[in-house]
């Protein structure tokens, strides 16, 4: 979590903003980026790195989402759970432009794995799907 406060700290207030209201829920799900997907087999990390500029939604089917609050969700896909969390906004690459931070905690479903990443998402048009910044690898599988 050092990694989210630095992020965080060194953030700026943007000018613009194309994210508007960020409700992690079933339909923001269509507008993440598919590097958020849980890609567990080398097949599946070569289709992230294929469909670069898709949605998540390509790789993991959405079976049930539980809000756990405003900033918190979890999202089940069929062989394991991804709980996403919005950390912090601001413009964190300094381009004016509002950014995200998110931590995307993954756990198999009865299994031992739980990778965990970090990412900076950001918008470049009202409703285009959210491009990655940066990804940060907290606890690899």
């Amino acid at each position: 979590m050092c990694k989210a406060i630095d992020i965080a700290l060194h953030g700026q207030g943007a000018q613009i903003s194309y994210i508007g209201k960020f409700n992690l829920d079933r339909e923001l799900a269509n507008k993440l980026p598919i590097e958020l997907a849980f890609a567990l087999s080398p097949d599946t990390r070569e289709r992230v790195k294929k469909n670069k500029g898709k949605s998540w939604t390509l790789i993991d089917t959405i079976k049930a989402v539980t809000k756990i609050n405003d900033y918190v969700t979890r999202y089940n896909i069929p062989y394991a759970t991804q709980t996403i969390s919005l950390l912090a906004r601001g413009d964190f690459n300094h381009d004016n432009i509002e950014d995200v931070l998110l931590l995307v905690e993954n756990d198999i479903n009865d299994g031992w794995l739980n990778p965990t990443r970090l990412f900076t998402l950001t918008r470049y048009k009202g409703a285009a799907l959210f491009s990655v910044i940066k990804e940060y690898k907290l606890r690899s599988m």
